[in-house]
C-alpha cells in the first residue's frame, strides 16, 4: 500500500508539472527532443560566404567578444529589462577593437516567440550598428519547450556543431545543450582533429569541469576523454558559460574559461589571439 501511494504521488506530481509548466514540458522531462545524437549529423565547415564580415589581416592578432547566458524572458529578472547601458556604452567606445562575437547559449529562458524576438533585436543591433558577425552556440535553456527548431532556424549558423578558421587558428563550436557531447559528435571531432594541426579554440555551453560540481558534464568518463583529446590536439583555450560566473581552470595544455552571464553578472569577455605566439589572452569587462 505504501509503494502504491508513492507511485500515485509521483504520477500526480508529473501531471501537475506537465500541465502547469510552460517552461519545460514533456520534451525536457522525458528527453524526447534532447538527444545530441539526433541534432548532430556532421561537422559543418563554414564557407567564405558564411564568414562574410570577418576580415582579419593575415598573420595579425585579432580579438573577439564572448557573451553567455543572456536569458531573455527570465522570471528571475523580476520583469525588469536587461540592464545593458554599460554594455552598449562599451560597444560605442571599443567595438572597433573586435573582429567577431560568440554567444555561448541560453539566449532565451525557454522557447517563446517574444523572447526570441528580443534576442534577435539584440543581435541585430550588434551586427548592424557595430558590424560584427555573431556565432551562436546552443544552450540547454534554448531547447526548453521544443526550442531546438526555433534556435536552429533563427540563430546563425543554424547548426550546433561547426568549425571555421581565422589566421591559422581553428575554432570549434560543440553541442553540449543536453549536458553531454554524445558518441557521434565525439567521433566526428576526433576524425577532424586528426587532420587539423592548427592551434585550436573550443567553445560550448556546458563546462568540462568546474568547482560547481552540480552544473558540469554528468558523464565523468566522457569529460576525461575530452580533456585528454584536447590536450593531445593543440587546444589552447576552452570557453563555456552555464554557471553564470567567471572561473578559470588549468586542464593541462589548455585553460578552461567559464565566462560570466551578461544578464546576471552584467559582464562580458574579450579574447585576443596572437597567431605569432599561438597565445590566447582573456579579459573581463563590466560590473
Amino acid at each position: 500500500m505504501k509503494l502504491k501511494r508513492t507511485w500515485i504521488f509521483v504520477l500526480l506530481t508529473l501531471c501537475v508539472t506537465l500541465t502547469f509548466s510552460c517552461k519545460y514540458g514533456s520534451g525536457n522531462i522525458f528527453y524526447e527532443y534532447n538527444s545530441v545524437d539526433n541534432r548532430v549529423n556532421s561537422l559543418k565547415k563554414l564557407t567564405p560566404a558564411e564568414m562574410s564580415g570577418v576580415s582579419v589581416p593575415a598573420g595579425q592578432p585579432f580579438s573577439f567578444m564572448v557573451l553567455s547566458d543572456i536569458h531573455f524572458g527570465s522570471i528571475r529578472a523580476d520583469g525588469n529589462p536587461l540592464p545593458l547601458n554599460e554594455f552598449w556604452a562599451w560597444m560605442d567606445s571599443s567595438s572597433s577593437l573586435l573582429d567577431f562575437v560568440f554567444i555561448l547559449g541560453d539566449n532565451i529562458d525557454w522557447c517563446d516567440d517574444g523572447f526570441m524576438a528580443e534576442y534577435e533585436a539584440f543581435c541585430n543591433k550588434i551586427e548592424n550598428e557595430y558590424h560584427l558577425k555573431i556565432f551562436n552556440i546552443l544552450g540547454n535553456h534554448d531547447m526548453y519547450q521544443m526550442g531546438w527548431e526555433m534556435w536552429s532556424t533563427n540563430c546563425f549558423p543554424h547548426t550546433s556543431f561547426y568549425k571555421f578558421e581565422v589566421n591559422g587558428f581553428s575554432f570549434y563550436a560543440l553541442d553540449t545543450g543536453s549536458g553531454t557531447f554524445g558518441k557521434k559528435q565525439v567521433s566526428l571531432l576526433k576524425e577532424e582533429f586528426a587532420h587539423d594541426s592548427n592551434p585550436k579554440v573550443v567553445l560550448t555551453h556546458y563546462p568540462l569541469y568546474t568547482n560547481f560540481f552540480y552544473v558540469t558534464m554528468d558523464d565523468t568518463t566522457e569529460r576525461n576523454l575530452m580533456i585528454n583529446l584536447f590536450n593531445q590536439n593543440n587546444v589552447k583555450a576552452f570557453f563555456n558559460g552555464h554557471i553564470h560566473r567567471n572561473e578559470e581552470i588549468d586542464l593541462g595544455s589548455f585553460t578552461e574559461y567559464s565566462v560570466p552571464s551578461l544578464r546576471f553578472r552584467q559582464k562580458w569577455t574579450i579574447v585576443t589571439v596572437d597567431p605569432a605566439t599561438s597565445s590566447v589572452n582573456v579579459q573581463y569587462f563590466g560590473k
